[in-house]
C-alpha cells in the first residue's frame, strides 16, 4: 500500500511538471506568434493588389544610344518636340533641345541666392509642368516660395522667366521635401521627432491640412528611433495627374505605389499596388544591412491616361550599374490596373515617353548614356 502511494505521488508530480512543462511551451508559442506578428509590417491602403503580370509586355524592344551633346544630365521631361534635361551645371541646370535635331533651343535656371535662382541642382521629380495658353509652366519650391517659371519663354529667353512667386505656408522646421501639385497647393513630407515616420500633409495658402488616405499612409513607421537615414524605408516618389486630384506615390525600399485622391472625393478607388504576391515588410527592409537594402522603385512619371514607374526590384543600385539586374517599366491607367511592361537590356535610372513621336527615352545618369525605344506597337490609350 505504501509503495502503490509512493509511486502514485510521483506519478502526479511528473504530471504536475508535465502540464507546467506543457503549458511553458505553449506559453513560448503563443508568445513567438505574437512576436512574430509584433515584427510585421507593411505600409498599404484599404485596398491591395497584387501585381504578377502585364496584358502587354514589349520584351523584343531595341535601345538606339542617342547623342545628345550636353554633359552632367540627370534627369529628362519632354514636352512639345522639347527634350529638357536637368544637369549639374550651376550656370544652366535646365537645357532644352529640340526633339528632331538635338541642337539647342535654350537654357536657363541658374546656381545662386537671387529670386529666379536656386542652389541645388534640380530634379524634375521636384517640378509640376504644365500647360497654359500656349506655353509650358513649372512649379518649384525654393527657400520656403512656390515659383512658377514660364518655360517656353525661359528657353527663348536663355534665362529664367518667372511669373509669379509666393511663399509657402510649412509648419514644421522638419519638412524634408516640396512637390506642387498645383499652383496653390504643396504637397510636404515631413519626419517625426523620433525619426520613425514620414508624415505626409498638403500645404494650402496659409493652411495645412491632411487627406485622409495621406494620414492612412501616415501611420507606417520603422522601430529604430533617432537615426538619420533608415527612415528612407518609408520614402515614396509621388506624381499627381496632370490636371490634379490623383497621385500615385511609389515606394523605393518597398514593392508598392499607393494610388488615391487628394481631396477625398471619393470618386476612384485608393488602392496599393504590390510587385509580386505580397506587400514589402518594412521591418525586415529596416532590419538589412545599408548596402543590401531594398530598391525597388527608382521613378515615376505621370501622363493624362496612365502613369508609369521604373522598377528594379534589387538590393543595390550597383547592380543596376553593373547590369545584373535588368530594370523593367511598368505602365498602369489612374485605376491601378496593369497596362504593359518594358522590360530594358541597358541600365536606366530616368525614362520619358514622347507621346507625339511613341518614343520612350531612358537616361542613364552614371555613364550619362542616353537611348530610345520604338514603342509604337504597344496599344496604350494615350501613347
Amino acid at each position: 500500500m505504501f509503495a502503490n502511494n509512493k509511486l502514485y505521488r510521483i506519478l502526479k508530480t511528473k504530471k504536475v511538471f508535465l502540464l507546467a512543462a506543457v503549458a511553458t511551451m505553449a506559453g513560448s508559442a503563443l508568445l513567438l506568434v505574437s512576436s512574430c506578428i509584433s515584427q510585421h509590417q507593411t505600409c498599404v491602403l484599404d485596398s491591395v493588389s497584387a501585381i504578377d503580370s502585364f496584358p502587354q509586355c514589349l520584351d523584343d524592344g531595341v535601345e538606339q544610344e542617342v547623342d545628345c551633346g550636353v554633359a552632367g544630365v540627370r534627369d529628362i521631361r519632354i514636352r512639345d518636340h522639347t527634350i529638357l534635361l536637368s544637369t549639374v551645371n550651376p550656370d544652366a541646370y535646365i537645357v532644352g533641345l529640340d526633339l528632331d535635331s538635338f541642337q539647342r533651343k535654350g537654357s536657363f535656371l541658374k546656381k545662386g541666392n537671387g529670386p529666379d535662382e536656386v542652389l541645388f541642382p534640380l530634379f524634375f521629380s521636384q517640378m509640376l509642368l504644365w500647360e497654359e495658353g500656349g506655353h509650358w509652366f513649372g512649379n518649384i519650391v525654393q527657400r520656403g516660395r512656390l515659383l512658377t517659371i514660364d518655360i517656353t519663354a525661359s528657353l527663348a529667353a536663355h534665362a529664367t522667366v518667372l511669373t509669379s512667386s509666393r511663399p509657402v505656408f510649412i509648419d514644421d522646421s522638419n519638412c524634408m521635401m516640396h512637390y506642387p501639385l498645383d499652383s496653390i497647393q504643396v504637397y510636404l513630407k515631413t519626419l517625426s521627432p523620433d525619426a520613425t515616420r514620414i508624415e505626409r500633409k498638403v500645404s494650402c495658402k496659409d493652411s495645412i491640412y491632411i487627406p485622409q488616405e495621406m494620414g492612412k499612409l501616415n501611420r507606417a513607421h520603422i522601430k529604430t528611433t533617432g537615426d538619420g537615414s533608415l527612415f528612407n524605408v518609408l520614402s515614396t516618389i509621388p506624381v499627381v495627374r496632370p490636371g490634379g486630384g490623383r497621385i500615385a506615390e511609389a515606394s523605393i525600399s518597398l514593392n508598392t505605389i499607393h494610388l488615391y485622391d487628394t481631396e477625398d472625393a471619393g470618386n476612384s478607388k485608393s488602392l496599393t499596388l504590390c510587385v509580386g504576391k505580397a506587400p514589402s515588410d518594412i521591418y525586415r527592409a529596416e532590419q538589412a544591412i545599408r548596402p543590401l537594402r531594398p530598391v525597388e522603385f527608382e521613378a515615376i512619371r505621370a501622363y493624362d491616361s496612365f502613369f508609369a514607374a521604373l522598377y528594379l526590384g534589387t538590393t543595390s543600385l550597383d547592380d543596376v550599374s553593373d547590369r545584373r539586374v535588368k530594370p523593367r517599366i511598368m505602365l498602369f491607367d489612374w485605376e491601378g490596373r496593369p497596362l504593359a511592361e518594358i522590360p530594358l537590356k541597358v541600365s536606366c535610372r530616368s525614362f520619358e515617353f514622347d507621346l507625339a513621336g511613341k518614343w520612350l527615352y531612358l537616361l542613364d545618369p552614371d555613364t550619362e548614356s542616353l537611348y530610345r525605344m520604338d514603342v509604337s506597337s504597344l496599344a496604350i490609350p494615350g501613347l
